[in-house]
């Protein structure tokens, strides 16, 4: 975000603005570049924390469908 400052702050600056420019443009794409590696990471950790949620409920209704339950109508006692 500096270097979107610091090209406008010197935009009026004629002799070097062409050599500064060149340079800031890179630090701009170095930060686009950055800002996309960070979202792109962002993404995946969302998806592999909801693909871990998915798993966690999956084996949930699996143990819920395979352990017996408790029928509350009989009387258990022997």
């Amino acid at each position: 975000m500096e270097s979107v400052f610091f090209l406008i702050m010197h935009k009026n600056i004629q002799n070097k603005a062409c050599g500064q420019i060149i340079f800031f443009h890179q630090s701009i794409v170095d930060f686009i570049q950055n800002i996309t590696l960070a979202q792109t990471a962002d993404i995946l950790v969302t998806g592999i924390f909801q693909k871990a949620m998915r798993l966690q409920r999956n084996q949930y209704c699996r143990i819920a469908k395979t352990e017996p339950t408790v029928d509350l109508g009989k009387d258990e006692t022997l």
